[in-house]
C-alpha cells in the first residue's frame, strides 16, 4: 500500500545509524558520518543511548552541522533535542510517545518516524500518522545479537498493509541490500556495515549502489 502522495525521506533511502560507541575519540564519529554522507547515505539517524544528556547534546550539534544541507538528520527519541538542534525530525522507538507527542515537542514541521518489529506494531503506527516506517531485524545483526529475524518476508508483508514508506534494518550490507528493496523497501538503514568499516564513504557508496538499482 505504499504510495508517493506524501514521502518526506529521500527514495532511496540510504539511512545512517550512529553507533557511538564503536569509537574511541572525540570527532571519530562525525568524521565518520561526514564520509558515509559523501559515499551516499541521505539519512543520519543520531542514536546514544549510552551518553550523557550533555554529551548526547554536543554530538548533535556536531552531526547537525556534518548533515547540514546534505542529509536528513534525525534524533532518535529525543523530539526536543531535535529542535534545539535545528534537526529534520525525531525517530521513536517502538513502545514510546505518540506520533503527536512527539510532533508538538519537535514543533511543527519535524519529520516523525517510528521503529516496527512486526505487522501489528506496523498497523499502529501508520494509523498515528508517522511519516516513515523503520522495520527490523531483518537479517541477524552485530548491534542486537541473539535478536530473532524477519527476513524480507517482514518487509513484504508490512508494506501491503501500511501506506508510510519502509526502511529495513538489521545486518543489512552491500550483498543483501537489493534484497530488503525488492521485497518492498522504500531504502535501508545501516550501522555496522558502514561504521565498523576501514572506509565510511566507499562502504556506503557501495550499498547506495545497490539499492538504487532497485528503484
Amino acid at each position: 500500500m505504499n504510495s508517493d502522495t506524501h514521502n518526506p525521506i529521500p527514495k532511496p533511502t540510504l539511512c545512517l545509524v550512529t553507533a557511538p560507541d564503536l569509537f574511541d575519540k572525540p570527532g571519530e564519529l562525525a568524521k565518520a558520518v561526514d564520509e558515509a554522507v559523501s559515499g551516499g547515505v541521505n539519512m543520519v539517524q543520531l542514536r546514544g543511548k549510552n551518553l550523557s544528556p550533555d554529551g548526547l547534546a554536543a554530538l548533535a550539534r556536531e552531526l547537525a552541522q556534518v548533515t547540514s544541507d546534505r542529509a536528513l538528520f534525525i534524533i532518535n527519541g529525543n523530539p526536543e533535542l531535535a529542535a534545539l538542534c535545528n534537526a529534520d525530525g525525531a525517530h521513536l522507538p517502538e513502545r514510546a510517545m505518540a506520533a503527536d507527542d512527539a510532533r508538538r515537542r519537535a514543533g511543527r514541521g519535524m519529520i516523525i518516524g517510528r521503529s516496527v518489529h512486526g505487522i501489528s506494531a506496523a498497523r499502529s503506527a501508520a494509523a498515528e500518522g508517522v511519516d516513515y516506517l523503520i522495520a527490523g531485524t531483518i537479517f541477524s545483526s552485530p548491534s542486537h545479537p541473539g535478536m530473532s529475524t524477519g527476513g524480507v518476508g517482514m518487509i513484504n508483508s508490512i508494506v501491503h498493509e501500511v501506506n508510510p514508506p519502509i526502511i529495513g534494518i538489521g545486518g543489512i550490507n552491500a550483498e543483501n541490500a537489493a534484497e530488503v528493496m525488492q521485497a518492498g523497501a522504500e531504502g535501508v538503514a545501516c550501522i555496522s556495515a558502514i561504521l565498523a568499516s576501514d572506509n565510511p564513504r566507499a562502504a556506503a557508496a557501495s550499498i547506495a549502489k545497490a539499492i538504487s538499482r532497485c528503484t
